[in-house]
């Protein structure tokens, strides 16, 4: 349950939602207001949203205020209920292609990429316009088996956002599931220059390196996935010595350590 909180009068949260009430208050049917007014609440924390909740409902149409709902409680880490915000987003008019970016990205966290996929191919050229539509279609494209033509979107990704970490990533993916190691392994550095912490595209370079015979890069990688995240010594140490071109240790301490894990 939503609790109350006191504001301090003076913050501008308070501002905006002084003002919000105040132009419900003048307009009860005003749509942006009443919308406005319910997200500054669920911000704050306050109990006081529920009661707009119920007056939401007289406004289907309003997909503008759904998708800021859907926003709002996404970042409230509330992914099912934005979820279902975002959905009454998309069946307004002309859906706004924020409750396709929205409802994809809550969908991509489960196991629903069929759905997230049908969402965000119904937007169109307006969908990749936007900074997150062709990550997230090549997201979805991958997660659904379409490997190749992810890593189509995903190069487009790239291209227009450069210093999309999560791009570049998913674009490595793709690479190497098309048995491309080399250019992979590119991405997966490309995504950690961005990323400093991002211990997974590390892992996953160190494997493409070693793919493509890069024996002493692969080591350098899973040197580095070790350092950011000591926990992926294990999986470092099975793609090293299981692979046709890895190494043998004798005992594991030798292994850990050469990892830089003790």
């Amino acid at each position: 349950m939503t609790r109350h909180r006191q504001r301090p009068s003076g913050s501008p949260t308070h501002k905006g939602l002084a003002k919000a009430r105040r132009e419900l208050n003048r307009h009860p049917d005003n749509a942006p207001a009443l919308f406005r007014l319910t997200c500054l609440l669920l911000e704050q924390g306050d109990s006081e949203a529920n009661q707009y909740f119920p007056m939401l409902e007289r406004f289907p149409d309003y997909g503008e205020g759904w998708c800021q709902l859907g926003d709002t409680l996404a970042r409230l880490q509330r992914p099912e209920a934005a979820l279902a915000a975002y959905r009454k987003a998309l069946k307004a008019d002309g859906p706004p292609v924020g409750a396709r970016i929205g409802a994809a990205q809550c969908l991509l966290r489960g196991d629903e990429a069929p759905e997230a996929l049908s969402i965000l191919q119904g937007g169109g050229e307006q969908l990749l316009q936007h900074p997150r539509g062709a990550t997230l279609l090549g997201r979805a494209l991958y997660r659904t088996g379409a490997v190749a033509e992810a890593g189509e979107r995903l190069h487009q990704a790239v291209t227009r956002e450069p210093k999309d970490a999560e791009a570049w990533y998913n674009l490595g993916r793709a690479r190497q599931d098309l048995g491309a190691p080399d250019a992979a392994a590119d991405a997966y550095a490309r995504a950690l220059a961005l990323r400093p912490d991002l211990h997974q595209a590390a892992l996953n370079q160190g494997i493409a390196r070693q793919e493509a015979g890069d024996l002493a890069g692969a080591e350098a990688a899973f040197r580095e996935a070790v350092r950011i995240e000591p926990a992926t010594v294990y999986r470092a140490l099975q793609a090293l010595t299981s692979a046709s071109t890895g190494r043998l240790f004798l005992r594991p301490r030798d292994a850990r350590r050469f990892l830089g894990a003790e």
